[in-house]
């Protein structure tokens, strides 16, 4: 058809809606790759600064800037750290009368999962605020501490947990005790 001309509208596109056509294909795919972009290069952790004090629910402790918080897990009230192929987690226990009840409470509550064990009788320790402590190992599909600190009634627990094979750096294992040695119960 000579002499046939396409008639253009508003905004530049023909008037068969080709081009209305791949401006809404271009707009839905923005929508859909954008998001699915961002999510790919965001892994779910964010840096620990130096000197920074983490709390899970009311108790407070101060985490080893080698350490990224696993942003998607440390939710209602624990805080979850990642360094290398161990994992921190600190989570609150409530109410206990002793610091021996806290932790057979939380050993109970990390052997319901029947990856883990705690073995052996646990060591008296002191945070450096002074607050009562019980320490002791973790054994089976995963090796660890479990550590709990009590004062005046409410009781907090820290569980470090790490493949078994190969054991864990030994840098990571005194990063751990040192965030432990960090945790504060507030009165």
């Amino acid at each position: 058809m000579a002499g046939h001309t396409r008639r253009r509208t508003g905004f530049g596109l023909d008037k068969e809606g080709r081009g209305a056509t791949l401006a809404v294909a271009g707009i839905m795919a923005g929508v859909v790759l954008i998001p699915t972009l961002l999510n790919a290069t965001a892994d779910g952790y964010a840096p620990v600064r130096a000197g920074e004090r983490f709390t899970a629910g009311a108790f407070r402790f101060e985490p080893e800037p080698s350490w990224r918080m696993d942003v998607m897990r440390s939710m209602n009230g624990q805080s979850v750290l990642v360094g290398g192929s161990a994992t921190y987690t600190v989570r609150p226990l409530g109410r206990a009368g002793s610091p021996h009840a806290a932790y057979l409470l939380a050993a109970r509550r990390l052997e319901e999962g029947g990856l883990a064990r705690v073995s052996g009788v646990p060591r008296p320790f002191r945070t450096r605020a002074g607050q009562a402590g019980l320490t002791g190992e973790i054994t089976g599909a995963v090796e660890g501490r479990l550590s709990v600190v009590h004062h005046r009634g409410r009781a907090v627990a820290a569980v470090l947990i790490a493949p078994p094979r190969p054991l864990p750096d030994p840098g990571l294992l005194r990063q751990a005790e040192r965030m432990t040695a960090s945790l504060e119960v507030p009165p």
